[in-house]
């Protein structure tokens, strides 16, 4: 391990490049919606997660930090790539 650092599991949409922006908030929001019902809700936390429904912008933020943080993980370990 490596001392500072938390690692979690997060699941998220992608969409292809290109995709058109109307097309991203759609699906952000239809997604958004589904993880508020009482249904999906329950199977969710059966299974230990916590549906967040972020937006776009922040879910690239998120993923930007995630990037920074496991290369600077990498970095740290000396890990290398085969």
């Amino acid at each position: 391990g490596v001392k500072g650092y938390e690692s979690s599991a997060w699941f998220g949409l992608f969409a292809p490049a290109g995709t058109p922006p109307a097309v991203i908030d759609k699906l952000q929001v239809e997604t958004a919606r589904a993880l508020q019902t009482p249904d999906l809700r329950k199977q969710l936390a059966e299974q230990g997660l916590t549906p967040v429904g972020s937006s776009s912008a922040e879910f690239a933020a998120h993923i930007q930090k995630e990037i920074a943080k496991y290369t600077q993980i990498a970095q740290t370990s000396g890990v290398k790539a085969d």
